[in-house]
């Protein structure tokens, strides 16, 4: 074949690869967006049982927070009433002694 035949089939077939691959391309994009299409729901769907379970949990950890917080809390006051009990009660004994002794 002659050079000058030679590169123009080149060029031929080289457009035909072209168009043939644009059109491959073009189906599996088609083919990819039906997919989505008709998983989106279901996709979507898995999502929002992930947040709802992810939320429940993160719920339950605020929860089991605010009641150790409270706990602690309520120890400390435990703790400062019984020390205020026995100082209170300390004066109480000192003052009575005081009355016994006059």
């Amino acid at each position: 074949m002659p050079q000058g035949i030679n590169h123009a089939c080149r060029a031929v077939n080289c457009g035909q690869y072209r168009q043939a691959a644009g059109a491959v391309a073009d189906a599996v994009i088609t083919f990819f967006e039906l997919a989505n299409e008709a998983l989106h729901s279901h996709i979507v769907a898995m999502q929002d049982t992930k947040r709802s379970s992810e939320s429940v949990l993160e719920r339950k950890e605020r929860l089991e927070i605010s009641i150790s917080e409270a706990l602690e809390r309520e120890a400390v006051r435990h703790a400062a009433a019984v020390k205020n009990m026995h100082r209170l009660r300390a004066l109480r004994l000192e003052r009575d002694q005081k009355a016994e002794r006059k």
